[in-house]
Formats: C-alpha cells, structure tokens, sequence
C-alpha cells in the first residue's frame, strides 16, 4: 500500500541523489548514487561502496513520519547535508 508517507519517503530519497554533489561525507560516508531500486552510500576511507535498499529505506522512513520523528520538509540544497545526517542515523 502506498501512502503519502511513502510517496515522501521516496521523493526524499530521490532528492538526495540530487543533491549528491553538495553533500559532504557525514562519518567519512557520502552518497554515491540513488536509483530505482537502491541507494549506494560510499565509506570515503576504505572506498568501500555499500548498497541500500531503496524499498527498505523509504519504509523506515514513512514509518518514522507515520509516527512524526522524521521531519518532513523536503530536501533542498541548502538543507541536504542535515537531511542526509538524518538517513545516516538510520542505517547505525
């Protein structure tokens, strides 16, 4: 089921591959690349590339604006690097 939470979950994760370029590492990891299906995240010290599920990473974020601790407010250059500090938090 889709709902508009999920639909906020994947344009936030589609934003960031948007916004790749003005993101700084966060812990030395940085976006690589979003697409349809994953989100890669790159360790900037071993290089080490890492794969996310971009299915998995929207649920929990739409869980977590379901239950209001995730902060809706789209992403925008100006904001991408604590939007991306705020999808980190989830991947610990």
């Amino acid at each position: 089921m889709i709902n508009k939470n999920s639909k906020i979950a994947n344009q936030f994760l589609n934003d960031l591959g948007n916004f790749k370029n003005d993101i700084k590492p966060f812990n030395n990891i940085s976006v690589q690349d979003v697409n349809d299906t994953v989100v890669i995240l790159k360790n900037e010290e071993t290089g080490k590339s890492s794969n996310y599920s971009k299915y998995d990473l929207a649920e929990s974020i739409a869980f977590r604006l379901d239950i209001g601790i995730f902060n809706e407010q789209a992403v925008t250059k100006e904001n991408a690097q604590s939007k991306f500090s705020e999808l980190c938090t989830l991947l610990v």
